[in-house]
């Protein structure tokens, strides 16, 4: 979701400037000059849910608050200037992949001893992960999302085939859909499932019980795509992706999934949930026709790990208003703006508490995204992983070469050096 990667060294070395600058101090509770700044991103909060939440915080505490919607190109830099020069934002929303760097620069606000009062032991184990640094909590989750497996239930009925429990179950439903559908159409696939969706393999691969990466005693990392546990995550990418048309060098946007499902010829759809969304404003004919089921884990016991994205709270450092960011902070993590949020039409967030998720236990599609949510994990929570996004990314360039019939030993032993060589400091 918020994967923009970051230039991980230059901005560390830049906020280390910021570092330098200090604690800016508790604040008062009526803030500097009686007005908070608060930065989110481009459709985060929709506009009538954002009024709603200042009007009663300004309500309640006498100060204007004064919000700046950001987009997420440039935005590291945007935030990085603003601490310096003391222009930036109280409270800000920050990717969960970006939540680090800021982070181990000292450019964040230390919240571990907030964790208790803002419902900590509640919040979604990957996101409140991604949110920490050095054993301490200096992001705030907010909301998350994460992938599921959207289908046709007329093609489903028609093969005789329903939502499978298992992975090995999965498999044997893909093969009775190209058995039912397959031979009259050469243009059907049963999954569609992009060759290079890496957010996708993570899943496997943690479900296997692998990592895309470890840290060892001495705090270096080292890649593990080599490991049994991973090697037996891809080769059931492998094997799923033998059901999918797509080129191996294809990503989840490229061609876009929802435009390829709604053109009726493909049976399931792994994915995010706002395609599911986006696959009936395409085809309207399809609403009713289509639901989600989660992706499936070795066992019926459990569904599969998911890569859970999505977005973090922080307060600068450099901000004048701790008290006051804090207490907002505080709000709209909480049970009642939360809550406002999830169920606004057409957002398909998960929420960043556990409980929260009764908040949609009517809706059909985000009932399935919540509960899979709770095995949800991210990557590395190191600012050094940002390499490992950059281009040529490694993990993508691992599948193609595997599903391009590559040998999976010795590309994934080449991955493995090269995830550690751009994890060196």
């Amino acid at each position: 979701m918020r994967r923009r990667a970051l230039l991980a060294a230059g901005l560390a070395v830049t906020l280390l400037g910021v570092a330098a600058c200090g604690d800016a101090g508790s604040g008062g509770s009526k803030g500097d000059g009686g007005t908070l700044k608060v930065w989110f991103q481009e459709d985060s909060v929709p506009d009538k849910i954002m009024k709603d939440l200042n009007d009663e915080f300004e309500k309640k505490h006498g100060v204007k608050v004064k919000y700046e919607m950001q987009y997420w190109t440039g935005i590291q830099q945007k935030l990085t200037k603003s601490f310096a020069d003391g222009t930036g934002p109280d409270v800000f929303e920050t990717g969960n992949t970006q939540n680090a760097a800021f982070a181990k620069a000292g450019a964040l606000t230390d919240l571990t001893d907030k964790v208790a009062d803002l419902g900590g032991q509640d919040w979604l184990p990957g996101l409140a992960e991604s949110g920490r640094w050095d054993g301490k909590q200096y992001g705030v989750p907010f909301y998350a999302s994460n992938r599921v497996v959207v289908y046709r239930k007329d093609m489903f009925d028609k093969a005789g085939v329903t939502p499978p429990k298992t992975q090995d179950e999965w498999l044997a439903v893909a093969r009775k859909l190209q058995d039912t559908f397959g031979a009259a159409d050469p243009a059907f696939q049963p999954l569609l499932l992009p060759g290079s969706y890496w957010f996708a393999l993570a899943g496997f691969v943690w479900d296997q019980g692998g990592e895309l990466a470890v840290r060892g005693p001495s705090g270096a990392w080292k890649g593990s795509l080599d490991t049994p546990q991973a090697k037996a995550g891809m080769r059931y990418y492998q094997d799923l992706f033998r059901y999918s048309k797509l080129a191996p060098d294809s990503t989840e946007d490229h061609p876009r999934s929802s435009d390829v499902f709604a053109q009726g010829k493909t049976a399931m759809m792994l994915s995010l949930p706002l395609y599911y969304k986006e696959s009936i404003a395409a085809d309207p004919s399809l609403d009713g026709r289509i639901g989600v089921f989660p992706i499936p884990g070795r066992t019926a016991e459990k569904t599969s790990s998911v890569f859970v994205g999505g977005s973090n709270i922080a307060v600068p450092k450099s901000s004048k208003n701790q008290a006051l960011a804090y207490e907002y902070v505080k709000l709209i993590t909480g049970e009642k703006w939360q809550t406002r949020l999830v169920q606004s039409a057409g957002n398909w967030y998960v929420p960043n508490k556990v409980s929260l998720g009764a908040a949609v236990a009517n809706d059909p599609v985000m009932n399935i995204v919540v509960a899979a949510a709770k095995l949800g994990k991210v990557p590395p929570t190191d600012p050094r992983w940002a390499a490992v996004e950059e281009e040529p990314q490694i993990i993508r360039q691992y599948m193609i070469g595997v599903l391009k019939g590559g040998d999976i030993d010795a590309l994934a032993a080449e991955a493995s050096a090269e995830i550690t060589r751009r994890m060196k400091e």
